[in-house]
């Protein structure tokens, strides 16, 4: 019985200095992450908007699926929007962002962090299902083609590009 508590208090004593350590390494590398995080989403606003010599986010522009935006200026006239919006995937959110023109016209996107199935889901990543958004209106629901087999990813990107639609209608187009 003696030697089970002295057992059951030295695994005590090492989960507890373990579960210290970690939350002292959490804290110190938590600003890292997010300043490589916020350097990530600056360089994908970049190759978005290339028209763009400065980007500002946009405080209370949001809704439903759509976290983030972001006003790309070029000397101080607005030449496009990005939209950090989300879908329902197969395997769970698909995180998108969706560049869209000052004149309302979808200029591009890229795939964030998925959980699709490899070889089938994850093909919304292609270039052949990307470029199917380019240049539509965004003014209205976008439409294209789905990807056989990848039926609700292909839902999915198709969401968050139209939640992102929605949003740049009636906060970016209407003020």
């Amino acid at each position: 019985m003696r030697e089970m508590m002295k057992l059951g208090l030295i695994l005590l004593i090492i989960t507890s200095v373990a579960a210290v350590v970690l939350g002292i390494t959490n804290n110190i590398t938590q600003g890292v992450i997010l300043e490589r995080k916020a350097e990530a989403i600056k360089d994908s606003l970049v190759v978005l908007v290339p028209d763009a010599d400065d980007f500002a986010m946009l405080q209370g522009v949001s809704g439903s699926g759509v976290s983030e935006a972001y006003e790309g200026t070029k000397g101080g006239t607005p030449v496009g929007y990005v939209f950090k919006a989300e879908g329902n995937g197969y395997g769970g959110a698909i995180e998108v962002l969706v560049a869209i023109s000052s004149e309302g016209k979808v200029l591009d996107l890229q795939i964030g962090a998925n959980a699709e199935t490899p070889g089938i889901g994850d093909k919304v990543q292609n270039p052949e299902f990307i470029g199917q958004f380019v240049d539509q209106d965004a003014t209205g629901e976008v439409q294209v083609e789905i990807i056989s087999g990848a039926t609700r990813s292909s839902n999915g990107v198709i969401g968050a590009v139209n939640a992102a639609a929605k949003v740049y209608q009636e906060a970016v187009q209407n003020r």
